[in-house]
């Protein structure tokens, strides 16, 4: 990473995190070796629990015990989830932007829905 930031690169986009702790831990982690850049936090709106559980398995993001107990016994009502995703991501930008992140990256998956809501909410209070 700090080759890339040498050769110009301005800012970072972390991997997908539900544990916002993760997030703060990582970037004081970046700038005790001395990384100034912007580090963006990368949240995922969930939206569909299995799909969930399969796309952090093929890339590596942990899922916490939170998550688990909010959304598997919602798994099978799409509206219930799609609502609870937006609650956490909402709590999770909030809590993100309050701490100090430079701003949020969302990891969409082509989807503008549920991210219109949570900008919407986010930006208006």
């Amino acid at each position: 990473m700090k080759e890339k930031i040498k050769a110009g690169a301005d800012f970072v986009i972390t991997q997908l995190f539900f544990n916002n702790k993760d997030y703060f831990d990582y970037v004081r982690r970046l700038r005790a070796i001395d990384v100034k850049v912007r580090i963006i936090p990368g949240v995922l709106p969930i939206r569909d629990y299995q799909a969930l559980i399969r796309f952090c398995t093929i890339c590596g993001a942990t899922i916490t015990p939170e998550v688990h107990v909010i959304f598997k016994p919602i798994c099978d009502n799409p509206m219930k989830m799609v609502k609870a995703g937006i609650h956490f991501a909402i709590r999770q930008c909030q809590s993100l932007l309050d701490g100090g992140a430079p701003g949020i990256h969302f990891y969409t998956l082509n989807k503008i829905h549920p991210v219109d809501v949570i900008l919407k909410t986010i930006r208006c209070g």
